[in-house]
């Protein structure tokens, strides 16, 4: 049934897929402390290296898999004043995917794998799919495609609980860390050092005179966490600055830095904000980043049908590979004054750049953002390819992405580490959710007329 209609399980796994990983190869080389002006550029690179091989290649065999002079990607690029205002819609819808994906790269910066992916599939299917179907005439089964559409929006509901959630568990685990202290330097027993046996030397209540620093560490890392700050010695400040800077040879003043660098993301990264500051800003510009970008899949979508009737009698319509390659023209052009600007004025607490540190600035990094566009570029192939044999709106299934996103968020960047089990419910929900969402997608595909 799938191969019939053109929606191929395996190439829309595949697109998920890549969909889903793109996205934590920029956030990788940001934690690493690239520049992200730098993989912006790299990005933008492959992003376009991939249109162009592709209509070189598959482009010459046009929608049917045949050669055919009209539709060869040649020919059409030789007949460009035939097709001027498919190409205007084309470069349009570009320019869209562009800044929203650069807006998906700073979000993932801010806020995460597990949170700015599925703000930004949830919008673009929320919005594009809505636009899509009508744009197709009703191509696609109503009763099936909008109640996947309500999944995604309930599946988006159910990830923001598991990120309030987790945040509030942070948050307690947190007040019990400075209540524990604040409590020992005023004279009391700190949780888990009750033992009546232990010996206590005069003065320091809590704090056994017979153990040494590093034991008094591990036992407390085994007790509560909230004890690593009581052990240290009463004499010592307990300012923000003293337990910023890093530490010497005091183990347990080791775990507490440790503790709080972890806590406060790594020094490496590029962006320099504090957690608040990231998932206040980083929630907003992954909104607006899906609100843009929606409009990519529907504005590809008139190009290769013509939907507004605006070529000649006898023009034939752009084909996917075609019309993609004047998709990502502007992406790619755009690129170096956006990339010039971000050097000149980084945000986000960056350093300035120059192209000539952008070109010193090359190693396994650099090919983590080429990969990055090479990945999504694939993707939106495989995507309107499947969107125009069985209707773009059906297509959109593959925004299922997060799935696989939050999959590298929790494996690899450990998010939601050691989250409270309200929030790992919410997170299994929103994975059913998302699941339950792609099928109804790809059941209320259709066959698309003459093709």
């Amino acid at each position: 049934m799938f191969k019939q209609i053109g929606v191929d399980p395996a190439c829309q796994s595949k697109r998920a897929q890549a969909s889903g990983t793109w996205g934590a190869l920029l956030n990788l080389a940001e934690r690493k402390g690239r520049h992200t002006a730098h993989t912006w550029m790299d990005f933008s690179i492959g992003f376009f290296l991939v249109s162009l091989v592709c209509g070189l290649t598959l482009g010459q065999f046009g929608h049917s898999g045949k050669p055919h002079p009209n539709e060869q990607f040649i020919q059409q690029l030789r007949l460009a004043h035939e097709n001027a205002p498919l190409i205007g819609f084309a470069m349009a819808s570009g320019v869209c995917i562009f800044f929203g994906n650069m807006g998906l790269m700073y979000a993932l910066c801010l806020s995460g794998v597990t949170i700015a992916v599925p703000l930004f599939s949830s919008f673009i299917v929320i919005v594009g799919t809505t636009l899509n179907y009508f744009l197709d005439r009703g191509l696609n089964k109503a009763t099936v495609l909008f109640p996947g559409v309500a999944c995604f929006f309930l599946a988006f509901c159910a990830g923001a609980a598991t990120h309030i959630l987790n945040e509030t568990h942070v948050t307690k685990q947190k007040y019990k860390i400075d209540r524990s202290y604040h409590e020992h330097r005023a004279g009391a027993v700190p949780l888990g050092m009750e033992d009546p046996n232990r010996v206590h030397a005069p003065g320091k209540q809590g704090i056994p005179e017979t153990v040494s620093p590093l034991q008094k560490s591990s036992a407390l890392i085994g007790n509560n966490k909230g004890d690593l700050e009581a052990a240290l010695p009463v004499g010592k400040s307990d300012s923000a600055a003293d337990l910023a800077t890093p530490p010497d040879h005091d183990p347990v003043k080791s775990v507490i830095y440790q503790d709080k660098m972890a806590d406060q993301n790594a020094p490496q990264r590029s962006v320099k904000l504090d957690k608040s500051q990231r998932m206040f800003w980083g929630i907003g510009v992954a909104v607006l980043a899906g609100v843009v970008g929606s409009l990519f899949s529907p504005g590809f979508n008139v190009v290769t049908n013509d939907a507004f009737h605006t070529l000649a009698p006898g023009v034939e319509p752009l084909t996917v590979y075609t019309g993609y390659f004047y998709f990502t023209v502007p992406c790619l052009f755009l690129a170096f004054p956006v990339t010039q600007f971000f050097m000149m004025y980084p945000p986000l607490g960056q350093p300035k750049s120059s192209w000539s540190a952008y070109i010193k600035d090359h190693g396994i990094l650099s090919f983590y953002g080429f990969l990055s566009g090479v990945c999504v570029s694939a993707a939106n192939i495989l995507q309107f390819l499947g969107g125009q044999a069985a209707g773009y709106a059906a297509s959109d299934l593959v925004q299922a992405n997060p799935i696989v996103a939050t999959i590298w968020g929790i494996a690899f960047f450990k998010e939601y580490r050691k989250s409270s089990k309200a929030g790992y419910t919410c997170l299994v929900a929103m994975y059913l959710l998302y699941i339950a969402a792609v099928v109804l997608l790809a059941v209320s595909a259709s066959t698309r007329p003459n093709q």
